[in-house]
């Protein structure tokens, strides 16, 4: 019982430094409090439960892979480009806390329940939301996408990772109330905050999400409640937006942002905020590097130049950036799990299953867009949710 209280402290610190997060040291590269907090932990871990904490093949292969991308990283560094000495650093921190906080929560995720991490999730974005409440009352309801107007939630990695963190909460709420009334506003809540972000890969992964859930469940209890929560949610916002006087604004915004590809307002590339020009760029890229590049990457940080006039540090898409920056040897490697994984939800369609399954769906849709696992404020969050998924398997 010790233990366990134990685990449960350091993990509500780890998750407490989302919402309270802030730059603590400003040089090469911004390093964060949840920085600190997570470096701490692993020293703390490493000197009470070495022997423990790396008796588990998962955690044994996590080294492995980052002593060997690191490594990859330094011959590229010696061999090829110095002038990205500064990304390549600055991102090999970002990798490196985010397999420490793999290897600290297999230790902390002890077991198959996971009711506290979940009320804790949904309580840490309640403060992040009431935070961003605080900084920055002039955007709340703007409903804007304009750079400045918009929600900007710089401590918790920019809007668009905000916008994530709000949908895995909306997954949990769906799943884990039971009680009818209070999931339909808590569900209502999350989707009125994730909306207000504008961001249309978190909405529309949201929604998305659920109904492959709703498909995945077997006794179809899922696809029943969202059929009723649809009709609840849909009468609630109406009447709040009416109440608000905002119900004008929010259709022609939402017609601008959401719809207007469908309509034929605007075309897939403006759409898509460019995104199939920095992909083409960067696939361009591969093609003509060496052998070795394409079989252990180009480095952690290698994603540094400009495409038409603006400057990426990524493509927006994971698995692209994982092949560039890691190779096909990783790349191959990371899909192999993935596939494993999904096979693993597809054969166990257990009612246990739907909220791990529907945040499995819903990061990897999220992905192809937002690579929100090279951001320093919240990448680390990925790592957590992929143990659950592997501890889900080992326990089946």
């Amino acid at each position: 019982m010790k233990k366990l209280s134990v685990n449960k402290l350091l993990l509500t610190i780890l998750l407490l430094s989302i919402p309270f997060n802030f730059i603590a040291i400003n040089g090469i590269g911004n390093v964060y409090i949840s920085t600190f907090i997570i470096f701490i932990q692993s020293l703390l871990l490493i000197v009470l439960i070495r022997d423990k904490l790396i008796n588990n093949k998962n955690v044994i292969i996590a080294i492995f892979v980052y002593l060997l991308l690191f490594s990859t990283t330094a011959i590229n560094i010696i061999l090829d480009n110095r002038e990205l000495l500064k990304s390549q650093i600055v991102n090999s921190i970002i990798y490196l806390q985010n397999f420490l906080v793999f290897i600290i929560i297999y230790h902390l995720l002890q077991k198959k329940d996971y009711s506290y991490f979940f009320r804790l999730f949904l309580f840490i974005m309640i403060v992040a939301s009431i935070r961003i409440a605080i900084e920055e009352p002039d955007k709340i309801l703007k409903f804007s996408e304009v750079r400045g107007e918009r929600i900007e939630a710089l401590f918790i990695g920019g809007v668009n990772n905000y916008a994530l963190l709000l949908a895995i909460a909306f997954i949990i709420s769906f799943f884990k109330i039971k009680n009818t009334y209070i999931r339909l506003m808590s569900a209502f809540f999350w989707l009125l905050l994730i909306s207000l972000t504008m961001s249309r890969g978190a909405l529309l992964g949201a929604v998305l999400t659920i109904f492959i859930v709703a498909y995945y469940d077997r006794e179809r209890k899922t696809l029943k409640s969202l059929i009723r929560m649809s009709i609840g949610l849909t009468l609630v916002g109406l009447l709040s937006l009416i109440y608000l006087n905002k119900l004008d604004l929010v259709v022609t915004q939402f017609n601008d942002r959401f719809l207007s590809l469908f309509t034929g307002g605007t075309s897939i590339s403006k759409f898509s905020a460019g995104r199939g020009i920095i992909w083409s760029d960067i696939l361009s890229k591969i093609k003509t590097s060496s052998i070795y590049e394409n079989i252990l990457g180009h480095g952690f940080g290698s994603i540094d130049f400009t495409v038409t006039g603006a400057p990426y540090q990524s493509s927006h898409n994971i698995f692209i950036d994982i092949f560039y920056k890691n190779g096909y040897l990783v790349f191959s490697g990371y899909i192999f799990l993935l596939i494993k994984l999904l096979d693993y939800f597809l054969k166990n369609r257990t009612k246990e299953n739907l909220t791990i399954f529907g945040i499995f769906i819903f990061l990897h849709l999220e992905l192809f867009v937002n690579p929100f696992f090279f951001a320093a404020q919240i990448g680390w969050i990925y790592s957590i949710f992929l143990v659950i998924f592997l501890k889900q398997k080992s326990y089946s």
